[in-house]
């Protein structure tokens, strides 16, 4: 009796060698739909956004317009700014015209994030009122 009592018990106590592999196929999983998810983001640029019926400004209303094109060359009213000298002209853009509104334009082939960094060097200018213009929606 007491041999089977130590079979059954040594049966029982046996380890089990090898790696449990469910944990790490269940965090590839998952890993692998969070890349899908964001993959098809990463490359493609935001473009400029469109609505069907944009609000105008006034014709006469005081405005500044800046332009950034596919190059990532900047415009202010239609006359190019060096990198170098962007910094310097918009401050000297809100000393002598505080308050006034900045329309920022940008062409459709950049990147969101050319035009957020534009934003937000005006913003650090200390130009307050800047707006996004946007194209009609075709249809």
């Amino acid at each position: 009796m007491d041999s089977r009592r130590n079979a059954s018990f040594g049966s029982r106590s046996e380890l089990r060698t090898g790696i449990n592999v469910t944990p790490l196929v269940d965090i590839c999983l998952v890993l692998l739909i969070i890349f899908m998810v964001i993959a098809p983001r990463l490359g493609n640029p935001i473009p400029v956004p469109e609505t069907p019926n944009p609000r105008r400004l006034a014709a006469d209303a005081e405005r500044t317009t800046i332009a950034l094109d596919f190059n990532g060359l900047v415009w202010i009213d239609r006359r190019l700014i060096p990198q170098e000298r962007l910094s310097a002209t918009l401050a000297d853009l809100e000393s002598s015209q505080p308050g006034r509104l900045v329309v920022v334009e940008a062409d459709r082939s950049l990147p969101y994030r050319d035009v957020r960094r534009l934003v937000e060097r005006l913003q650090a200018a200390g130009l307050p009122k800047v707006a996004l213009a946007a194209n009609r929606r075709a249809g």
